[in-house]
């Protein structure tokens, strides 16, 4: 897939998208989320994973009860 292509495709859904190595979400890294030097914020890394996680399980089809429950 070309730079555009993949572009388009991964803006497409606010969930990111499944590929073929797992999922890809972009994920907008505000002021807020940066320390005085202007990188990230070591905790704010947890949030952005913690947010890839709940996408993928919602693109998989599982849902945070079903994993509570001990399905998957």
């Amino acid at each position: 897939m070309d730079d555009h292509g993949e572009s388009a495709a991964l803006c497409a859904g606010l969930s990111g998208a499944l590929t073929e190595f797992g999922h890809r979400l972009m994920a907008r890294v505000y002021y807020a989320d940066t320390d005085f030097s202007g990188v990230v914020y070591h905790a704010r890394y947890l949030e952005f994973f913690e947010r890839g996680r709940s996408d993928y399980l919602r693109l998989a089809g599982v849902h945070h009860t079903e994993l509570a429950e001990g399905k998957h």
